[in-house]
């Protein structure tokens, strides 16, 4: 329970006493023939109080802060507890101190874990948002490290990041500030005390990582012979380095439905992840999460003339060589005003011919957008452009018929830092050509996006063919009704013309009926079974076995579902795939999958539900253009 007292309420009051006492000057008259009153004593403010539990399992022992000055760590003068039996603290917060930062969670090697009923071991440290101090866990870490990440994000989307992460988007009724211990022991219905147990082991698999990687991060900067320190800063890269890897983590919980929090191997899942953090140049990447930290939001008047580029490289290393060559460029670029936000023209560079081109895959035919009732018709040039309307917090609103999104937007200043402390993903390509380290140049800057979708988005896209004959995969497009957007189905039945032909009969073969153009994560393939006239079914799942033509089923493979909705006067089939399928991770993009009867085919669209949560990077021209340069490639043309 938190309770607040508002110092306004307290300066009204005082200003109250003191016209009651003293009038409105030094030379006031004062009436002795009225009755004199009695001056009123002024009222001593009270302290307010914060009270909560703090639980990996549930924490005897550990110290709990009001992270007052928001450095991340415990200062004797920060108002603070000890916890107790049940993880239960009581910290008592004088007058004057602003009560709305985060909480702090200090877990000693000493501090006893009720899961187990003996000492942690190693020490860690775990957070809570300002607002969210009745319970301090692992989860609420991860929630107030999305905060500190970035200012531009609101408490709610990091709150949607990171459910998004752990596969709990869609489950509303389950909050991440929950003691998850009661939860799961609680009145809840048995599929909420199976998400309140995953949330617990999580969270136990979450405290061993952050320990692990604490003692590893120290080591490193001993080794380093730098100054330990910096603690806010070397929390945020153990955090980042777990968040990569949640998806992995919840993939893993999730297969062993038997075992209790208390009881499942802490240490054997923990071995079987193998997560690392990279402490290679640890000073630099401290270094760097300090300019981080100055992150800045970008406001609405900020963004005239601002444009930012989405430069994307895929490179390879042959295996008789030890050099990593560069195969393609995709460079994009978007542009924002105030009122506007513009993707422009995206371009390709081949890296054979050495020459740029415009990015033609999808643009200017016909994209088919579903409205409220109806389908309209826009065209590729038509929905890069978004209106934008700007709101609360330093958030935006875009619109461009096609999607409504919300997003924060923010920037890094990069200048003088290592190109691959802040990409690593281009640390091999540039090994490879360069000598020393190669540093962005001045005034570079790397902009970051975090983006909800708004309401469901669904289209279906017009995709051209290929080569000199426009040819969709050596089919004519002009017998595909003009766009290469089409399912393809089993060998037998290539072009797939009606969703009947999309459902299976259960105990069919796995070499039939599933689409052959779509697939998941590791070669997974996927039957929709059922029988044609019905509604809805589920997904079942196969793998593609190295070194066999045939497919595999997918052994405990949680199923999917299916269903037939009607959307205006076209027919979709809808496929929710599960977020892990038996330890293997299904990309966010392919969660949910639509396929609409349009003609005489069936065509994949653009799907994106509700509350869909997405992130990317981008560059401005001059740090895109040095990462050019080190490549020895120049710039593609302009945007018109």
């Amino acid at each position: 329970m938190l309770i607040k007292h508002h110092s306004l309420l307290k300066i009204l009051s005082s200003s109250l006493v003191f016209s009651l006492l003293y009038g409105c000057g030094s030379e006031t008259a004062v009436d002795k023939s009225t009755t004199p009153t009695t001056p009123t004593t002024p009222t001593t403010p009270l302290a307010s109080t914060i009270t909560g539990t703090a639980a990996d399992g549930y924490l005897r022992g550990a110290k709990v802060c009001l992270d007052v000055n928001e450095n991340g760590v415990c200062e004797t003068a920060e108002p603070h507890d000890i916890t107790i039996v049940g993880g239960v603290y009581v910290i008592t917060v004088a007058p004057g101190i602003d009560i709305d930062k985060p909480l702090l969670v200090e877990v000693s090697a000493q501090t006893i874990d009720e899961d187990t009923g003996g000492e942690v071991g190693k020490p860690y440290v775990m957070k809570a948002p300002a607002d969210k101090h009745q319970f301090v866990s692992p989860i609420t870490t991860l929630v107030q490290q999305e905060i500190e990440n970035n200012p531009a994000l609101s408490a709610a989307d990091s709150k949607t990041k990171v459910k998004s992460a752990l596969s709990m988007v869609d489950h509303a009724e389950i909050s991440l500030f929950e003691d998850y211990v009661a939860k799961k022991n609680s009145d809840e219905t048995s599929a909420n005390k199976e998400k309140y147990t995953d949330l617990h082991k999580t969270a136990r698999i979450i405290a061993a990582l952050i320990a692990e990687q604490a003692e590893a991060l120290e080591s490193a900067l001993s080794a380093e012979g730098a100054s330990t320190g910096n603690e806010k800063e070397s929390f945020a890269l153990i955090m980042d380095s777990i968040n990569k890897h949640l998806a992995r983590i919840t993939a893993q919980i999730s297969v062993d439905k038997a075992t209790s929090a208390k009881d499942f191997n802490v240490a054997d899942l923990k071995t079987e992840l193998n997560i690392q953090l990279d402490t290679k140049d640890i000073s630099a990447q401290i270094v760097q999460k300090k300019a981080a930290a100055k992150r800045e939001k970008i406001t609405s008047a900020e963004l005239e003339k601002l444009t930012s580029v989405n430069l994307r490289i895929s490179s390879y290393t042959p295996n008789d060589s030890d050099e990593t060559e560069s195969l393609s460029i995709d460079y994009s670029s978007i542009s924002l005003t105030p009122t506007e936000l513009r993707r422009n023209k995206g371009y390709y560079y081949n890296a054979d011919a050495s020459t740029w081109s415009e990015d033609s895959h999808h643009e200017e035919g016909l994209t088919y957008v579903y409205r409220t009732k109806t389908w309209e018709e826009i065209t590729e040039s038509t929905s890069r452009t978004y209106s934008i309307t700007p709101k609360e917090n330093g958030q935006f609103e875009a619109d461009n018929g096609l999607e409504k999104i919300r997003f924060s937007f923010s920037q890094d200043d990069v200048s003088n830092q290592k190109i691959t402390t802040i990409i690593p993903e281009y640390a091999k390509l540039f090994s490879s050509r360069v000598k020393g380290d190669v540093l962005f140049p001045a005034n570079s800057a790397m902009y970051k996006y975090d983006i909800v979708y708004l309401k469901d988005s669904l289209a279906i896209y017009h995709q051209e063919g290929y080569g000199e004959n426009n040819s969709c995969g050596g089919t004519a497009i002009a017998t595909l009704g003009g766009n290469c957007n089409v399912v393809y189905g089993s060998v037998a039945n290539r072009h797939v013309k009606s969703l009947d032909e999309l459902i299976v009969a259960e105990g069919a073969s796995a070499t039939t009926g599933y689409i052959f153009n779509e697939y998941l994560a590791d070669d997974v393939r996927f039957h929709l079974t059922g029988s044609v006239g019905d509604a809805s079914g589920t997904v079942k799942y196969f793998k593609i076995t190295e070194g066999q033509a045939t497919l595999a089923p997918l052994a405990s493979a949680t199923p999917g579902t299916w269903e037939i909705k009607k959307y205006g006067d076209k027919q979709a089939l809808l496929v929710r795939h599960p977020r892990v399928l038996n330890k293997i991770v299904v990309d966010t993009d392919d969660l949910v999958k639509a396929y609409i009867q349009d003609g005489n085919f069936v065509r994949k669209t653009w799907y994106f539900p509700a509350n869909y949560s997405i992130e990317f990077s981008t560059l401005n021209t001059v740090a895109a253009q040095a990462i050019l340069d080190e490549l020895d490639i120049l710039a593609p043309p302009s945007d018109p």
